[in-house]
């Protein structure tokens, strides 16, 4: 069908565009938290049908008066009612109240009369040339942006116009414009235009000195903004959460040490994106795709911030393998070097998920992974090295891989020293395919990691009292439904945010930093597993309960919470000044050191002899993990096994953590409140 034109606002014709439409439509939607609607289309299919209905071809080519052609408004007019026929009664509220906002703008546009003082106007200087002053354009501004009324806004504008020319000035800026009419708002005690028109920027002294300062040596999956320009970017977007998305209240504890939140300087990016390979490739995985996949993960690092998981590569690497070794004909070396170069020249550190062996019973270590061991570990041999990729390996199947072979147990050591190996523990139809990032059996699409909340557990325990576990839950309850407010309003933020391609299931996380501080500080000083077992089982599941109640899918992670391990515990060492060491014995007492533990990292946990069955008991608590903090695996090392004691100390560690989860626990239940809402119910079952 061939559509009518349409004329416009101003007496001209142009083509009806549906995009339009469809652009409108799904503005609205978003704004009403609804972007995964299906309105856009169905509207545009609406309006179409309508014009095509009212007016056919054959009458505008027997008119020539413009007047037989659908106005703009027309138009308008058919969207909100398709809205309201297809039953989105909140996206043509949204629709509506964006329709009279801009024609409030326009008619300040055309209402406000600009000043007749001649050539005493000065001439603005705007992005790309400088226009002539006007103060319909301020009208224009504080209705649309900061939505005030017409009458003030023209009172504003007035008065502002007034300072300037009084000034003599004959060349202004915007943004001294800007600052004019922020001055006239705070006058006038208009606070919260003044919030919405208020600029986001970054103070010059701050700009020269991050110009004069080297940037640093940053490795792949580091947290700092790439380069000056990331830095200035980075800046003005954790300015823009702190003032304009998160409430107030969450500012205040974010800020107060209480929780933190990783990487608000890239909010609009995924933490962690993990993939499987076949979604990437384009036909089935051979050699020639597995380098056409590295492409597609080039591209991916433009939408993640510190890591790429490509899952399931066991098909990609045995294609490469397969290849004869000989000069120029070894693929799987040639593709690890290539993949290190996509690490190196994006920024984002890359792991690679395996299976060791297939659903039906193989082999415990496959020719393939033998040969990525051996490459792996020959990269290794000069040094570590952050660009070469993880492999996240299933810590049963590692443990009975590397008992096949002496050369393959030796590269298995190597790469476990190094943390190039990733033990993962996966139960109960859960596997974890990166940080922060949990896959179900019938999980098959990409999960992506949108944030991430750390905790303050030692002042929550200093709140709570010793020996008091009882109130360290409550307390860590709210504690924890600050955190995720702060994590359900980020998602708001990620909504407006147009993501293309690939699309992935959202997740989010939360890092416990200080948990073996808060064990010694709930206790007598010693560092108790069966404490820090009791608090992780806890958080696991209160963050799943609190979570579904925000919608969000909630895990606990460990591979984060560096930066606030430093934050919290020099904020805690200026407004805490107890000395937990008068108490108990120095060697047990909390450390005053300037970092806290964080995420999994259990290393102090237990006496050194017994320290696998500790730690197992500990992580058992959790349904499913990476062991990927640093220094755990080594402090699970038995020296007594001269030939692979780290890999010895992982099979003990395997061994505990299967029978702590057979063995039955109990877990505290809160109290029912019904004023707050019921974290537990009676009934809730006890966790192993």
């Amino acid at each position: 069908m061939k559509l009518p034109r349409v004329r416009r606002r101003d007496g001209t014709v142009a083509d009806f565009e549906r995009r339009r439409v469809e652009a409108a439509v799904r503005r609205a939607a978003e704004r009403a938290g609804e972007e995964d609607s299906r309105a856009p289309g169905e509207v545009a299919d609406l309006v179409e049908m309508a014009l095509g209905r009212r007016y056919a071809p054959e009458r505008a080519r027997d008119t020539a008066s413009t007047a037989a052609l659908p106005s703009v408004e027309e138009v308008e007019d058919l969207v909100e009612e398709a809205l309201v026929e297809l039953g989105h009664a909140a996206v043509a509220k949204a629709y509506i109240l964006d329709r009279a906002r801009d024609a409030r703008t326009r008619a300040a546009l055309g209402a406000a009369h600009d000043s007749a003082l001649g050539r005493r106007a000065p001439r603005v200087a705007v992005r790309g040339g400088v226009e002539p002053w006007s103060r319909a354009r301020i009208v224009a501004a504080l209705v649309s942006e900061a939505d005030v009324a017409r009458e003030l806004a023209e009172e504003v504008a007035a008065r502002v116009e007034e300072r300037v020319f009084a000034s003599g000035w004959r060349r202004v800026s915007t943004s001294l414009v800007r600052e004019l009419v922020d001055n006239e708002l705070v006058e006038r005690g208009l606070s919260d235009a003044l919030s919405r028109t208020r600029p986001v920027g970054v103070p010059r002294h701050d700009l020269v000195r991050w110009i004069a300062t080297p940037e640093p040596e940053r490795e792949p999956g580091a947290s700092d903004p790439r380069g000056l320009a990331g830095r200035i970017a980075g800046e003005v977007l954790r300015r823009h959460v702190l003032e304009d998305v998160l409430p107030d209240a969450l500012v205040d504890a974010l800020s107060d040490g209480d929780f933190g939140i990783e990487d608000l300087e890239r909010a609009h990016q995924d933490l962690v994106l993990a993939v499987p390979c076949e979604l990437l490739a384009a036909g089935e995985l051979d050699g020639a795709q597995a380098f056409e996949v590295l492409a597609e993960v080039a591209a991916l690092g433009s939408r993640v911030s510190r890591r790429i998981v490509l899952e399931d590569a066991n098909d990609l690497l045995a294609a490469l393998a397969r290849a004869p070794r000989g000069a120029g004909s070894d693929r799987l070396a040639a593709w690890l070097a290539a993949l290190a170069a996509v690490a190196r020249a994006s920024g984002r550190a890359l792991d690679l998920g395996l299976r060791l062996k297939p659903r039906e019973r193989g082999p415990a270590a496959p020719a393939w992974f033998e040969r990525l061991v051996a490459e792996l570990s020959a990269a290794e041999s000069g040094g570590p090295r952050a660009d070469l990729p993880r492999l996240l390996v299933d810590a049963a199947e590692l443990v009975e891989a590397g008992a096949q072979d002496p050369a393959l147990e030796r590269g298995v050591e190597l790469l476990l020293a190094r943390g190039r190996l990733v033990p993962v523990f996966a139960t109960a139809g859960l596997r974890p395919c990166g940080p922060g990032l949990v896959r179900g059996a019938r999980d098959h699409g990409a999960l992506a990691l949108r944030a991430v909340a750390t905790l303050n557990l030692p002042r929550a325990a200093r709140r709570a009292g010793p020996w008091r576990e009882d109130a360290l839950f409550e307390e860590l309850q709210r504690l924890l439904s600050q955190a995720l407010d702060a994590l359900a309003a980020l998602r708001e933020l990620r909504r407006a945010t147009p993501v293309a391609g690939l699309r992935a299931r959202s997740a989010h996380a939360v890092v416990p930093v200080g948990l073996v501080e808060a064990v010694r500080w709930m206790h007598d000083g010693a560092a108790r597993p069966e404490g820090a077992a009791r608090l992780l089982s806890f958080l696991a599941e209160a963050a799943h309960r609190l979570g579904h109640e925000r919608g969000l899918l909630v895990h606990v992670a460990g591979d984060f919470g560096a930066r606030d391990a430093r934050r919290f515990a020099a904020r805690d060492a200026r407004r805490f000044q107890t000395i937990q060491n008068q108490l108990f014995p120095a060697d047990d007492a909390a450390p005053a050191g300037p970092e806290l533990s964080h995420g999994l990292d259990l290393a102090r946990l237990g006496d050194p002899a017994t320290r696998a069955e500790a730690l197992g008991v500990t992580l058992a608590a959790l349904d499913a993990g990476l062991l990927d903090a640093p220094g755990l695996v080594r402090a699970l090392a038995r020296p007594a096994d001269e030939r692979a004691p780290l890999l010895a100390g992982l099979a003990a560690f395997v061994r505990a953590r299967e029978r702590a989860r057979t063995r039955a626990g109990v877990l505290y239940v809160l109290p029912r409140n019904e004023g707050a809402g019921t974290l537990y119910s009676d009934d809730a079952p006890a966790i192993s």
